[in-house]
């Protein structure tokens, strides 16, 4: 909030408090999906179907490119969840599969890590931790020797819907 001018932060507050908003659409597909979204800096990632889209905004701010900046893929299914982490994005799957994708490059590792979907992700200091439909959480190590090795697995009672890992460890 620092780096925002104190004239706009009064501005939104004035905007939210009066209720007054100015919608516009971004972005429109053919189909209805619920796609995970993610902002980061001036880049907005989406996921769409088995993809992962990373748009630029325009020098205005209040529209992005219409092609995208980056298509990150690799899974088979749907992907359900995704976390941006150390220059990678780390997507979780239908197929049951992690993929780990380096932001800046084609480099792409997908692994199963569960026997059934993977509904979500976290990633913070070189560990993943995902949770799944095969009532499983698990813990895995981001270094690239390592990736696929589970570390840790916790047998649950119910479906992981949400997962993270604490932002104070």
């Amino acid at each position: 909030m620092t780096n925002v001018p104190v004239k706009e932060r009064v501005k939104v507050s004035q905007n939210w408090k009066l209720g007054r908003c100015r919608e516009g659409i971004l972005l429109k597909w053919r189909c209805s999906q619920m796609p995970w979204m993610q902002l980061e800096g001036d880049s907005l990632y989406i996921s769409q179907a088995n993809f992962i889209l990373a748009y630029q905004f325009r020098p205005d701010g209040a529209s992005l490119n219409r092609r995208p900046m980056g298509v990150f893929a690799g899974h088979d299914e749907d992907v359900c969840h995704f976390v941006l982490a150390n220059s990678h994005i780390i997507s979780a799957g239908g197929d049951g599969k992690i993929g780990v994708h380096k932001v800046h490059s084609t480099f792409t590792v997908k692994y199963l890590a569960h026997e059934q979907e993977v509904n979500c992700v976290d990633c913070k200091g070189g560990i993943i931790v995902s949770g799944s439909r095969d009532r499983t959480a698990k813990v895995w190590p981001l270094a690239s020797g390592r990736l696929g090795q589970c570390l840790h697995t916790i047998q649950t009672e119910d479906r992981v819907w949400s997962i993270a890992i604490s932002p104070v460890l």
